[in-house]
C-alpha cells in the first residue's frame, strides 16, 4: 500500500481547517440552561453555586435595614454592569454600562457586608439576592441571566474604563476574579418574574457563592457583582430564537412563546442587612469553613537553605564512614 507523503502546505490547510471548525462551533455554541421558570422552589448547583427561588423569598421585603441594593441595571433588550462607588470618577461623563448611578443604588459593598448561610448539604455560603422587573404576563415575564462574574479588590471605587466588556477579568480592573457563572463552559440561568409571585419590590433570585471561595480574602475587602441579562431574547413555541420577535408580540396566531430580554423596569442585587439576619459564621467563627487559612510558617527554612542542609548532612556522612574504614 502506497503511503503519499503531506507537503507541508497541505498540512497547514488541514490545520486551518480543524481550527476553523472550532471555531465556528465555538461562535454557534448553545449555552447551558438552568430552568428556574416553571415554579418557584426549585434549586440548582451550577459551576458550584447554588442558584434558586424559594418561595420564602416573598418575606423579603425591600427597605431600609432589610433589603440593601448595592446595584441597579436597566436597558432594552440587552443590560449589564457592576456595582461601584466611583460616580463622577467617568471620563466624558460615561456610566457603568446599564447601572443606576444614584448612590444609594449603586455602590461599593464589602465582604463583611454579605452575610454567610449554612445550606442544607453543610457547606456555608454566601447569599447574593436578585429582584427583577419584568411584565406580568406569559410572554414578556422571562429574563435571562447570561453572565455573573465577583471580583474582590483591596480598594474601593474600582471601574472598567470605557465600559469596555472586553477587559473583564483581562486587566484586573475590578479586582481578582473570585466566581464566574461561566468558568469552564458558556452558561445561562432562566428567570421567571412570575414565578413567587412576589412581584417588584422582592427578590426573585437567591445565589448561594461557597464560603471558600473568599478565605484569602479580608473582611474589608471590596467586592464589584457584575452581572449581564437578556442575551437569549424572543423565543417561539418551540423555544427557538425568533430574532424577528414577532413570536414575543403575542399576535399572528402564534402559540406560547417567551421574551427573555430586558423589556421593563430595572434589575437589582442586593444582600440582607439589620439586626435580625442570622450570619452563620458570625456566630460560628471556628468553624473550617469560615476561618481564613493560616499564615504561611515564616519559620520554614527556605528551599536554598534546606538544599545546602541536605549536603551538609551528606558530607558529614561521608566523614564518618571515612573513620570507620580507617
Amino acid at each position: 500500500m502506497n503511503k503519499k507523503k503531506l507537503k507541508r502546505s497541505e498540512i497547514l490547510q488541514m490545520a486551518g481547517a480543524v481550527a476553523l471548525a472550532f471555531t465556528v462551533g465555538s461562535a454557534f455554541a448553545v449555552p447551558i440552561e438552568t430552568d428556574l421558570t416553571t415554579s418557584s422552589d426549585l434549586s440548582f448547583n451550577v459551576n458550584g453555586a447554588i442558584y434558586s427561588n424559594p418561595g420564602t423569598l416573598s418575606n423579603i421585603i425591600s427597605g431600609t435595614g432589610v433589603f440593601n441594593t448595592f446595584v441597579q441595571i436597566q436597558n432594552n433588550p440587552i443590560e449589564q454592569g457592576y456595582n461601584t462607588s466611583a460616580r463622577g470618577g467617568f471620563p466624558n461623563g460615561q456610566d457603568n454600562f446599564d447601572t443606576n448611578n444614584a448612590a444609594p443604588s449603586n455602590h461599593d459593598i464589602q465582604l463583611k457586608d454579605v452575610h454567610t448561610i449554612l445550606y442544607s448539604d453543610g457547606i456555608v455560603y454566601r447569599q447574593f439576592l436578585l429582584d427583577i422587573n419584568e411584565g406580568a404576563n406569559q410572554v414578556d415575564n422571562f429574563l435571562s441571566l447570561d453572565m455573573l462574574q465577583i471580583y474582590a479588590s483591596s480598594t474601593a471605587g474600582n471601574f472598567i474604563p470605557g465600559d469596555n466588556q472586553a477587559v473583564l477579568g483581562a486587566n484586573n480592573a475590578l479586582g481578582t476574579l473570585a466566581y464566574n457563572l461561566d468558568s469552564g463552559a458558556d452558561r445561562r440561568i432562566l428567570l421567571n418574574y412570575s414565578a413567587i409571585g412576589s412581584g417588584s419590590g422582592r427578590p426573585d433570585l437567591q445565589v448561594l457563592i461557597p464560603n471558600s471561595l473568599f478565605l484569602s480574602y479580608n473582611a474589608n475587602s471590596y467586592l464589584y457583582l457584575y452581572s449581564r441579562f437578556g442575551d437569549k431574547g424572543c423565543v417561539d413555541a418551540t423555544g427557538a430564537p425568533d430574532p424577528t420577535g414577532n413570536a414575543c408580540k403575542g399576535g399572528g396566531g402564534q402559540n406560547f412563546s417567551g421574551d427573555f430580554g430586558a423589556n421593563a423596569g430595572f434589575e437589582e442585587w442586593a444582600n440582607l442587612v439589620g439586626t435580625n439576619v442570622d450570619d452563620y459564621c458570625a456566630t460560628h467563627p471556628t468553624d473550617p469553613q469560615c476561618a481564613p487559612p493560616p499564615p504561611p510558617d515564616t519559620n520554614v527554612p527556605e528551599p536554598g537553605i534546606l538544599s545546602l542542609l541536605g549536603l551538609g548532612l551528606a558530607a558529614f556522612g561521608m566523614i564518618k564512614a571515612r573513620k570507620k574504614a580507617a
